[in-house]
């Protein structure tokens, strides 16, 4: 199973790496960790939120998987 290694969201000064598999359960971890976000509420991270948990759903993990880290990413104000 192929492993990603994501920094994303992890504290700064920490430096921590999370190793993360790519899997419809991570799909699922992203989706409720955008949920808890501010920002999750403005259409572009909502609209893309629920483009990659369709993706997911339907077996695209790794495109879904991408799809819910940009809508992090926007829900965030990073991007």
């Amino acid at each position: 199973m192929p492993l990603l290694a994501s920094s994303e969201h992890a504290p700064a000064a920490s430096g921590a790496v999370r190793i993360t598999t790519i899997t419809p359960e991570y799909c699922a971890t992203l989706y409720e960790r955008l949920a808890g976000l501010p920002g999750a509420e403005a259409e572009a991270p909502r609209v893309m939120a629920e483009e990659g948990r369709r993706l997911c759903a339907e077996g695209q993990v790794r495109v879904g998987i991408a799809w819910l880290r940009r809508a992090l990413r926007i829900a965030s104000g990073l991007e």
